[in-house]
């Protein structure tokens, strides 16, 4: 592959194999410089002013907004959590007692494997097959308590897996991606996996390439397959043409040995895992094909991978009812997908009892999706929900990939982010809330994207989307800026604030149902066809307040409130004056339609009123001409 890296894999080396996608790392960096000056600036100003809100706004929300700041803090920004995961597995190697290079080093001469003591420096064992040479050392240093295999330059042609069970502190170590390749003897192979990991702790699989040699698809378990396991790394590694997973945490054990129990419980539960620094690319299926998959996983590091052409999504994490998956770190990855997924995906199967939340806390943050390939990140359900919400407690944050879809979450951040916009969305479409699970306690502060659509097709669920907040972003595109459609259900509590459109359309709201209670205040329209555009909502509980518009509105239920905006005047004061001699003077009112409400006040003793109401001007009549000019105070509102 051309690929080095420095032994033991410290560091990345030398990466001009990995061509183009190497250089989305400074979009990384770029990314971690900002949401550092982010973090400080959202938890200053991005809260909910209560004020405003007093009598909608639950008196916990700001609560709740800065208990998803802490997440972020402890889990994210300063990794006091990953910490805590990933030093007891860090510190294990160093504390084994090794003499030489490692308790066993793996080498050939091209034809033959051998295995050298790396206490005695004896040669203990030879054979032609790859897999029996490695299986003999690394059965070796389980039976001794623990040690490392170390893995010299050159290919490896296995004939069956390599098997870590029941073992303690057992390190795999080769020296470094294309230097180190371990592969079937035959393309296609009707085994798998390449390593399995089964009810082992503290171990640790470093710095070489698999290349799994499929050329199509197979029934057959993941590559790298780990279950039953505790305290795991996985680290520079490179894994090529795989499918269907190329590193999968959690699976069914059973999985091994019948093809039909891929997804069936029971799982197969892992803890602490710290997965890094690893480039995995070119799946041989467009569906199916994960990078990485972790199920029933709790506690994981999941950073500074390069995913590339994964044929379905190139992170997931799966939850379900007695097999969750919390505490998570996503972060600093390079994803793509080629095609049937996403980037980063978090998801739930099967029925959940109310409040179980099989996904909490995790963070994702400053991820970069690869132009060209789907890199957007999915928070979503997959099959026989119940009303309530499958994740709770979920920060993206810093990241730049193709777009979101949101799905059944309780108590989301989305800040700071930029979504390029469309792939696999409508066109145009970047933060996306899709049927049928609904979300609550939506934070949006300060992203740059293309759309936001709510959707309320919940078929009847009984809980509606509710409590969203849209804030200090700044909408770019040819669609509508936000999107809401209500149709089964009405969508409850949306504010819409200090935000910048310069879309086709800035807010656009229609359905049978609408929308009940939404705020549009302090934004900037800059669109090209309507600034609103709002074809129904519910009762009359839409304020709009304080913003400015350039464009036209279109109100048809005609029942918001509008109040001190510019290019829309919905309040206008002012005094004319009836000629001597007349009985009238007609008005231009300066109001962006006609008022429903004038006051009117004379300067002296006359008797005047209101005729011929327009949506431009209006009269103001007395009965008695004035022999000198009469002036009149007028207020007039809509």
């Amino acid at each position: 592959m051309g690929i080095t890296r420095e032994s033991g894999g410290q560091g990345w080396g030398d990466l001009s194999s990995v061509g183009d996608y190497a250089k989305y790392i400074g979009d990384v960096m770029v990314a971690m410089a900002f949401v550092l000056m982010l973090i400080v600036l959202i938890s200053s100003v991005g809260v909910i002013n209560r004020e405003m809100y007093s009598n909608i706004i639950p008196p916990d929300i700001n609560e709740k907004l800065n208990d998803l700041y802490s997440l972020y803090s402890e889990l994210g920004y300063n990794l006091s959590t990953f910490q805590q995961y990933a030093n007891p597995l860090l510190d294990w190697v160093s504390k084994i007692n090794i003499t030489g290079e490692a308790s066993y080093i793996v080498f050939t001469d091209g034809s033959r494997y051998y295995v050298k003591n790396g206490s005695t420096g004896m040669i203990e064992y030879s054979d032609a097959d790859a897999t029996n040479v490695i299986q003999y050392s690394i059965n070796k240093v389980i039976a001794m308590g623990g040690g490392t295999v170390l893995l010299r330059e050159g290919k490896y042609y296995l004939s069956n897996t390599i098997s870590i069970q029941n073992a303690v502190g057992v390190e795999l170590r080769g020296l470094g991606m294309g230097k180190t390749v371990l592969m079937p003897n035959t393309d296609d192979p009707g085994w798998a996996p390449v390593i399995l990991v089964n009810n082992s702790n503290y171990i640790k699989l470093t710095g070489f390439t698999i290349d799994q040699r499929r050329t199509k698809v197979a029934s057959l378990p993941d590559v790298v397959f780990i279950v039953n396991s505790n305290y795991v790394e996985v680290s520079y590694l490179e894994i090529t043409r795989y499918y269907p997973f190329a590193l999968s945490f959690g699976r069914p054990i059973a999985f091994l040995t019948n093809p039909s129990k891929a997804e069936t419980p029971p799982f197969s539960p892992s803890s602490n895992i710290y997965v890094h620094h690893n480039f995995i690319h070119d799946s041989v299926q467009a569906c199916g094909g994960d990078g990485i998959h972790l199920y029933a996983t709790k506690n994981a590091v999941i950073t500074d991978n390069i995913l590339v052409n994964t044929g379905d999504d190139s992170i997931s994490v799966g939850g379900m009812k007695d097999y969750v998956s919390w505490n998570y770190i996503i972060a600093n990855n390079i994803v793509g997908s080629s095609a049937c997924g996403s980037g980063i995906k978090l998801h739930t199967i099967y029925k959940q009892p109310p409040g179980n939340y099989p996904i909490r806390n995790v963070v994702i943050s400053n991820n970069v999706g690869i132009p060209n390939l789907d890199s957007g990140i999915i928070l979503s359900w997959e099959s026989n929900q119940t009303t309530d919400f499958p994740m709770y407690r979920i920060v993206v944050i810093g990241n730049r990939v193709s777009w979101i879809i949101i799905s059944g979450v309780l108590d989301l951040l989305v800040a700071g982010n930029r979504f390029d916009g469309g792939l696999g969305i409508s066109p145009g479409a970047s933060l996306y809330f899709v049927e049928p699970q609904p979300s609550k306690f939506i934070y949006m502060f300060y992203n740059v994207m293309g759309k936001v659509t709510i959707s309320s097709d919940l078929n009847n669920k009984g809980v509606r989307h509710g409590s969203i907040f849209i804030k200090g972003n700044y909408f770019g595109g040819s669609d509508k800026g936000v999107y809401i459609i209500g149709n089964l259900d009405v969508i409850s509590h949306v504010f819409i604030e200090d935000n910048v459109f310069q879309t086709d359309y800035g807010v656009h709201v229609e359905g049978s149902c609408g929308v009940d209670t939404m705020y549009i205040v302090r934004n900037m329209f800059f669109t090209s066809t309507y600034d609103l555009y709002l074809v129904n909502y519910y009762q009359d509980k839409v304020y709009i307040y304080d913003n400015y518009f350039s464009k036209p509105i279109y109100d048809a239920p005609n029942r918001a409130h509008y109040s001190r905006n510019r290019g829309y005047l919905t309040e206008n004061s002012g005094v004319a004056t009836i000629p001597a001699g007349s009985t009238r003077v007609t008005v231009s009112h300066g109001l962006a339609k006609a008022p429903t409400k004038v006051l009117i006040t004379p300067f002296g003793n006359a008797r005047v009123w209101v005729e011929n109401i327009t949506p431009t001007t209006f009269d103001i009549v007395t009965d008695t001409a004035p022999t000198t000019n009469l002036n009149v105070a007028w207020y007039a509102e809509s």
